[in-house]
């Protein structure tokens, strides 16, 4: 099995690590009692995101390499809302990210005294580039 991405899965509730987030000064978020879950868990989650992220074939050739920060919201019904780029490395992984993260299906949303409510995640995904570019993709220019 083949993969061309490396995605380092930390889920980061509240403020991002650049500051508090405009999402963190809604009315809506809220501390939780349990947090939103991807469905099947993290494991699950990294392997979706290791199949649908497609490593920017500029950046491999390049050289790119890093983490991009990606921010969304997991609304009541557990849907994602909101995706934005809080980091990006360049060579359109920010961007890369972001669309897998657009893909990505329902969750299960967070909780507060019983009920459903919003709240938000950063998510670092990290690439680390091949030794040498995928066929796959080269033949994609």
């Amino acid at each position: 099995m083949k993969k061309t991405v490396v995605v380092l899965i930390l889920l980061i509730m509240g403020a991002t690590l650049f500051g508090e987030s405009a999402y963190a000064q809604k009315e809506n978020f809220t501390e939780t009692d349990h947090d939103a879950t991807y469905p099947g868990g993290e494991d699950a989650m990294l392997s979706f995101l290791g199949q649908t992220i497609k490593y920017p074939l500029i950046a491999q050739l390049t050289g790119i390499e890093g983490t991009v920060y990606i921010g969304f919201v997991v609304n009541k019904d557990g849907s994602l809302s909101e995706v934005e780029v809080f980091r990006d490395i360049g060579g359109g992984c920010g961007k890369a990210a972001a669309k897998a993260v657009k893909k990505m299906p329902n969750w299960s949303p967070a909780t507060k005294n019983g009920l459903a409510v919003r709240s938000y995640f950063t998510l670092p995904v990290q690439f680390i580039a091949p030794e040498e570019p995928s066929n796959k993709e080269k033949s994609a220019k």
